[in-house]
């Protein structure tokens, strides 16, 4: 029983030091019995969070793309914008577009 309290605390500890992008990733690779309710409810909101972060990126850089050079401005920077949200550019930093 305290193998998988160790487990559960070792589990937790790297889910909770780990950035958004990553804490998916190692989830996957955690048998499910060792994830706490704790983790999976992290996992879940950083997952939310990578998501709503990179659709916002997605739809400021086809905005702004489509400010500058029409249709083909809007598709790659929606693509540009979306991967910049993901990885958290214009979280906090800036806005492209109001």
């Amino acid at each position: 029983m305290s193998g998988s309290l160790t487990a559960y605390k070792l589990v937790d500890e790297i889910i909770f030091s780990l950035p958004d992008e990553k804490k998916v990733s190692v989830a996957k690779e955690v048998p499910a019995e060792n994830l706490s309710t704790e983790s999976k409810a992290e996992v879940k909101s950083s997952l939310s969070r990578v998501l709503t972060r990179t659709l916002t990126g997605a739809a400021n850089g086809a905005a702004l793309g489509s400010k500058v050079a029409g249709k083909v401005g809007a598709v790659v920077g929606g693509v540009i914008g979306g991967i910049g949200g993901f990885w958290g550019f214009g979280d906090d930093d800036f806005t492209l577009c109001d």
